[in-house]
């Protein structure tokens, strides 16, 4: 009679070790299709856009950069670098989709000289080196 009383608390644990193990399995799917689908959406969007700094034009108050941009989705300029100064931008700090954008800075350069221009965008780090007109 003793041994009818035993078996109660073995297959408590041993529901509680199907329990555990059934959750951590469950968390384990989860994680894995969540952590797949958030790094196949990182990858789209890195590898969608493309830019390219086709221009650089230099005025009395303002330097003009024109930017390509071959994609299907606009960019976000974070930070523009003009021979190694950072630049703050005069108007919109967006470059548009598929199409030529005007983005205006207010660092100076000489006309025909060397400039380097480095763009941190929302994709990525564009850089060229460009003469000035």
């Amino acid at each position: 009679m003793k041994n009818k009383n035993a078996i109660g608390p073995v297959i408590a644990v041993a529901l509680l070790i199907v329990v555990a193990v059934s959750a951590v399995v469950g968390f384990q799917t989860f994680f894995n299709s969540y952590q797949s689908s958030i790094q196949s959406k990182v990858e789209t969007k890195s590898n969608t856009n493309t830019l390219d700094i086709t221009y650089i034009e230099t005025y009395i108050d303002k330097t003009i950069i024109y930017v390509k941009n071959d994609a299907n989705d606009y960019s976000i300029i974070n930070q523009i670098k003009l021979n190694k100064n950072i630049c703050n931008l005069i108007g919109s700090d967006v470059i548009g989709e598929k199409n030529i954008t005007k983005v205006s800075i207010d660092c100076l350069i000489n006309k025909n000289t060397k400039a380097e221009i480095m763009i941190n965008t929302d994709f990525g780090l564009y850089q060229k080196t460009l003469f000035a007109k």
